[in-house]
């Protein structure tokens, strides 16, 4: 959490793509290869990332009156507690986790727990939540197309985060689509 948007000019994580150049840019969005780059832990946000996205399918929540229904991430639920329990890699073949970075002034203060997006595919499932400035995504499958698991923060060598002032409102799976276009 200490790495989301917390008022005034305060952006640790921004704050840190913007110390480098990006990977790649087109049309005002930025992907950033963060492999290297100082003040970002990519394996700690990949841990953050995954472990709200497990605790959310581990069972139903309560919260300010609202029910929300655990998340059913069948199989990758079993891989991503043995990623979080350190008895396993973090599955990158079936698993592909994206952070999406705000670049609005000021990003959104708004929170919401993981949601699934609805199914356009019966072989995946797209889940995503927000923390203050920050989108996390995830994707899981059995079949993941290349831009999903090159996209993901997790995967090596460049652990991807997309950075656009469009990141509230347009639909994750746009970036992923530049990024494929790119390679």
């Amino acid at each position: 959490m200490a790495n989301c948007y917390r008022g005034g000019n305060q952006f640790k994580l921004r704050e840190s793509l913007y110390a480098t150049e990006p990977y790649l840019s087109v049309d005002g969005s930025s992907v950033y290869a963060t492999s290297g780059i100082q003040g970002i832990d990519h394996a700690a946000l990949t841990y953050f990332g995954a472990s709200v996205f497990w605790r959310a399918a581990a069972k139903s929540w309560s919260q300010a009156g609202m029910r929300y229904s655990a998340l059913r991430l069948g199989p990758y639920a079993e891989m991503l507690r043995l990623y979080l329990h350190d008895e396993a890699p973090f599955p990158t073949q079936f698993v592909s986790l994206n952070v999406f970075v705000s670049m609005r002034e000021p990003p959104l203060l708004g929170m919401h727990f993981p949601v699934t997006e609805p199914k356009r595919e019966s072989f995946r499932s797209v889940h995503r939540f927000h923390i203050p400035g920050i989108q996390f995504m995830m994707v899981c499958g059995k079949d993941l197309r290349i831009d999903q698991f090159r996209g993901s923060i997790a995967a090596a060598p460049y652990h991807y985060i997309f950075a656009s002032p469009f990141t509230e409102d347009v639909p994750a799976a746009n970036f992923l689509h530049v990024l494929r276009m790119h390679e």
